[in-house]
């Protein structure tokens, strides 16, 4: 009866275990996710402000940079949403 009970215990440790261990990796998936993400559309913007400077369009280089910074932080706030769901489930 007592090994019976450590035996589950032992299980139940080593599936909580586990599941942390496939929260980490999807988090760290989605962040490389999201910075590759990141990296592309900065590239994107990037061009498209030289290009509107190229061009005179001063007033849209300051739309597109507003709009870059939205996007940035918009990012960060999914990840911490994320981040909180993933922590919450861990714990149930």
């Amino acid at each position: 009866m007592m090994n019976q009970a450590l035996d589950a215990s032992n299980q139940e440790a080593h599936m909580a275990q586990f599941r942390a261990e496939v929260a980490d990796k999807e988090i760290s998936r989605l962040r490389d996710e999201l910075e590759c993400s990141r990296r592309c559309e900065g590239e994107l913007t990037a061009k498209e402000i030289r290009r509107a400077c190229r061009r005179g369009k001063k007033e849209m280089v300051e739309v597109m940079k507003n709009h870059r910074a939205q996007l940035t932080s918009r990012g960060l706030s999914r990840v911490s949403r994320y981040r909180g769901r993933i922590v919450s489930h861990a714990d149930s």
